[in-house]
């Protein structure tokens, strides 16, 4: 019998830090506690190779058989996050360079380049033994690849990777000339005579081509990715556990739908505040289709998460800290991991929260993190035999627009990560709409709503899907800031919007930035209807209806907004970013009379539908993350899993409250 089953909640632990006699302590703590998985080694290269081609993993097989005596599962990581000391000293070309091409130094992590090909064959020697190592071992239940790729630095600027850079642009153009071509070097003289004479985007005077900077960031994040299947084909040759990594939000340009695409499932880090901990939703939106598994939230702060972070210094509030756990299993994850167990006695990171003080004393953390152990003990059966509804809305996120918009030179001041989080995802959860975060390749036939805001990049292939999407019974609301830029990072020549155009049924005829203080739309219903940002001022076709227009401005009377039905479906544009109350308002209206769904919980508390095999509902768990409280409507009576009183079909949520209601 396998007894290292989800649901999971533990730690990241780091024996390699403490004396040997520490570990049994440690483990009659976590036991104590609840503790039923931890995540170890990401960090722990030097222990493993403390001299080039010198292993020891006896510490280390130590530490898991006692855990997995223990009862407590364990996830791997690979140590590549942290190249030993000897390595970068005698192969300092594994080191990753800044913009100015000075190598960074030894003594920090991820100063690693990740197309090195001394770094990648010392990296795969290390993670061939460490998979030979503890390939076998029943309580190793997943396999995390190295740690946060891309964060802290998220390029390198080294004449390995200009190489490969010009190598990567080949295969993708083929030929110089049709990179001029397409990217239009002809201005300015940039015109390149051949792949060699084409620069890393390093400093100069002023910009470099757009094309050049969006195609450098496409190119770091496909080596990252690249590295991480490296890895992963090793690990498979040893383990049949699952694998995957930790993405870091929202600090780096790593494309995820990249990353995971060979990955077995998803993880990720989560340190947002109790005041953002509507934040989360987002993050548990796109990990749970992306795989269309149970995700893990692999780390989050237990007292806080200083150390490297000063600004993330905070104390959870009463019940935040349980609450959060709960909306992770909520939505779809069968794990929570903190960071870290024990806190560090030295290092960068000495002022990290953790759920044990490094003096081996429990922290604020444990009343709540005993609880939860608890419950989902309690809830078990529950939790493996249901899984979220799937929803009927569906929101994109796109990495190739994040890099265009990095770029800065588009509005200023704009941050697409910001805009995304607190308008068009933020409407979609104060509205207890349930939705799914995708990305621009995701499989979306099955949605009745797709919103693609800000996307200022609609590749050929999710245009062609999209459309299809349309034709057949869905509602692509599309805007705004979207698909002004074709696959090159250029403009298009045929029109604001190229091909789109024929779709939507209108042409773009004036462009714009709204001026500081916003304009005013025409919007039925709508006296106080507003919009910012920038202005998309439509003339439409015959068949195309005008749902707003400019009250004011330079483009007065000109479409703002039109419809476009096509097929059994129909297209909505938005030329301009509105203003909450029409978004909160109309917009929603919209989408709720489209996908057919009614608000499930509302602002502040989360209300996920949990289904059956066949897809019968089960029950749902009800999560306040607002730390206000509020009442919850139920379509019949249940029982309260977690006090296993009956639940009527009104009730309320003290704040950070959880119900788990099976009906």
């Amino acid at each position: 019998m396998n007894k290292f089953l989800p649901p999971y909640l533990g730690a990241a632990y780091y024996p390699e830090a403490w004396e040997r006699t520490e570990l049994e302590k440690d483990i009659s703590r976590m036991k104590e506690l609840g503790v039923n998985v931890v995540r170890i080694a990401e960090f722990a290269w030097i222990f493993m190779e403390p001299e080039e081609g010198k292993y020891d993993f006896e510490w280390l097989h130590r530490a898991v058989r006692a855990l997995g005596d223990a009862g407590i599962a364990v996830v791997i990581c690979t140590p590549t996050a942290t190249p030993p000391a000897w390595l970068t000293k005698k192969y300092p070309e594994v080191l990753a360079a800044m913009p100015t091409g000075q190598k960074f130094v030894h003594g920090a992590r991820r100063h690693y380049c990740p197309n090195s090909p001394v770094y990648r064959e010392f990296s795969n020697r290390i993670i061939t033994h460490l998979a030979r190592e503890f390939g076998k071992y029943p309580q190793v239940v997943a396999w995390q690849l190295d740690n946060e790729f891309s964060c802290h630095i998220n390029a390198c600027y080294c004449e390995i990777c200009e190489r490969e850079f010009r190598q990567f642009l080949r295969k993708i153009y083929r030929t110089v000339e049709n990179l001029n071509q397409c990217w239009g070097t002809g201005l300015w003289s940039i015109k390149f005579n051949s792949f060699d004479e084409i620069p890393l985007p390093k400093p100069a005077p002023a910009m470099h081509h757009p094309s050049l900077i969006f195609y450098f960031k496409y190119f770091m994040s496909h080596s990252f990715s690249d590295y991480a299947r490296e890895q992963v084909r090793i690990i498979r040759k040893y383990s049949g556990a699952p694998i995957t990594t930790n993405g870091m939000p929202p600090w780096h340009e790593l494309d995820y739908e990249d990353l995971f695409s060979n990955l077995d499932f998803a993880s990720n880090d989560l340190y947002y505040p109790p005041a953002e901990l509507w934040k989360w939703c987002p993050e548990l939106d796109w990990m749970r289709p992306i795989k269309k598994k149970p995700y893990w939230v692999m780390e989050t702060s237990a007292t806080g998460a200083g150390g490297l972070i000063p600004a993330a210094v905070f104390v959870h509030n009463p019940g935040a800290i349980r609450a959060k756990c709960w909306l992770a299993y909520a939505l779809g994850g069968e794990a929570v991991l903190f960071w870290l167990w024990r806190a560090h006695w030295s290092g960068q990171e000495m002022e990290h929260g953790s759920l044990v003080y490094a003096w081996g004393e429990p922290t604020l953390a444990e009343k709540e993190f005993r609880q939860v152990s608890k419950e989902i003990e309690k809830t078990r059966d529950f939790l493996i035999s249901t899984k979220p509804e799937k929803p009927m809305v569906g929101i994109h996120f796109s990495y190739p627009a994040l890099w265009l918009f990095n770029m800065g030179h588009l509005v200023p001041n704009f941050n697409y990560i910001n805009s995304w989080h607190e308008n068009y995802y933020r409407i979609l959860l104060d509205a207890g709409i349930s939705r799914d975060v995708l990305y621009p390749d995701s499989d979306i036939m099955d949605y009745k709503v797709v919103l693609s805001p800000f996307m200022a990049i609609v590749p050929k292939r999710t245009r062609n899907k999209m459309y299809e999407f349309v034709r057949n019974g869905g509602l692509w609301i599309i805007g705004p800031m979207s698909a002004f830029r074709n696959e090159h990072a250029t403009a298009f020549k045929e029109g604001a919007y190229g091909p789109l155009e024929k779709i939507i049924g209108a042409h773009i005829r004036h462009r714009f930035q709204a001026p500081p203080g916003g304009m005013k739309i025409n919007l039925a219903g709508y006296k106080n209807a507003s919009c910012s940002l920038w202005c998309d001022a439509f003339i439409p076709e015959k068949g195309t209806k005008v749902i707003a227009s400019y009250a004011d401005g330079p483009a007065k009377g000109m479409a703002a907004i039109v419809e476009r039905k096509t097929g059994k479906g129909k297209i909505i544009v938005l030329g301009t970013h509105l203003n909450r109350e029409v978004l909160s308002g109309w917009l929603v209206k919209e989408i709720k009379k489209y996908a057919s769904v009614e608000p499930e919980g509302g602002k502040g508390i989360i209300v996920v539908k949990r289904i059956g095999e066949k897809r019968s509902l089960e029950g749902i768990i009800a999560v306040d993350i607002a730390g206000k409280g509020g009442g919850i409507a139920l379509e019949k009576e249940g029982i309260e899993l977690l006090t296993g009183k009956r639940a009527g079909k009104v009730f309320s949520l003290p704040p950070y409250g959880v119900a788990v209601v099976k009906l």
